[in-house]
């Protein structure tokens, strides 16, 4: 049924929608929202407790943090390596000491060159980076969140009106946030599931957010199918840049049940149990939803529990008409 989730059609096509100052001030002062933003994705950082594949990094002042190896950072040992330093010695090479003199003599020596063999005690230091371009490996590296984000928003005909409204404030939100963090974002409008369209990499300028706005104003009203735009996240996440994202879908949760097709609920799960991705799903209008429950690593309705953003909406939708 056009009414609900289905395999419906929709035309992709002006919806009238446009921002909202003042529920966009709203949502930027929401705690909930700013964690959700906070926790998607995974990048680089020294303090990380997982380690994760990630391209090479060099160092880009105007970048993101990622991290480098410190050798002032003496909180670990990483290997074997070279040294002078009788401390970290390793114990083999104490042996030269007990041996004739010439042996004696050839401990010195390579101490005095720091040859001696011993352990590689360093750490890793947050500085700006990027991804080498030329690489043909991946290295393994303390990993946090605060990482690439893949936006899936459900632009289908359930979704008309002030759901509608608030989903597309809180996507532009979502894409402010991860700009000010100098973090990738790309944001896919979904009905059906042949009804999808990326808004590609956006850059954090004033270009960037007009073609945003532009791409926000438009949707498909058609039924509602998920798997297309997650089809489509799983390619984009088969990129370097985006490797290390995380999908946040924003839905009001009318989607079929089961949500995705067998085949692709079994690549997502790999995805999920290979790469560490997650799937966090925020729900608009609904306080639940079975589907969306069994497609995410975890589901958010903190946007039920603010009242104002309604009256800010209907306020804003009464004028409107009024004009």
């Amino acid at each position: 049924s056009p009414f609900g989730f289905g395999l419906n059609d929709g035309v992709w096509s002006h919806s009238g929608w446009s921002m909202i100052p003042q529920l966009q001030k709203r949502l930027s002062d929401m705690p909930e929202l700013r964690e959700l933003v906070k926790a998607l994705g995974k990048r680089p950082a020294a303090q990380g407790k997982d380690m994760e594949k990630f391209p090479p990094q060099v160092r880009a002042p105007r970048n993101a943090l990622g991290v480098e190896i410190d050798p002032l950072n003496r909180d670990s040992v990483r290997g074997i390596a070279m040294t002078g330093n009788l401390s970290e010695m390793l114990p083999s090479e104490a042996v030269l000491l007990k041996g004739s003199a010439a042996l004696r003599r050839l401990f010195l020596a390579r101490k005095a060159e720091a040859k001696l063999l011993g352990y590689d005690i360093s750490g890793y230091a947050d500085v700006p980076t990027r991804p080498k371009k030329r690489r043909t490996y991946f290295k393994r590296l303390p990993s946090a969140p605060g990482g690439p984000i893949i936006i899936c928003l459900d632009t289908s005909f359930s979704m008309t009106g002030d759901r509608e409204v608030l989903a597309k404030a809180v996507v532009l939100e979502c894409v402010k946030a991860a700009h000010k963090q100098q973090r990738d974002c790309t944001v896919v409008a979904f009905s059906s599931a042949s009804n999808t369209l990326e808004c590609d990499l956006l850059a954090a300028d004033k270009s960037g957010i007009l073609r945003l706005l532009d791409f926000l104003s438009f949707s498909f009203s058609g039924g509602s199918d998920v798997t297309g735009a997650l089809k489509h996240a799983m390619a984009v996440l088969g990129t370097d840049t985006m490797k290390a994202s995380d999908v946040l879908l924003i839905s009001d949760g009318e989607l079929q049940n089961p949500p995705v097709p067998k085949n692709v609920m079994e690549e997502l799960d790999r995805l999920k149990e290979e790469t560490g991705m997650e799937i966090h799903g925020l729900l608009v209008g609904k306080t639940e939803s079975e589907p969306l429950e069994r497609l995410c690593t975890k589901v958010y309705d903190f946007l039920e529990r603010y009242d104002a953003l309604s009256a800010l909406i209907g306020r804003n939708s009464g004028r409107a008409s009024s004009d």
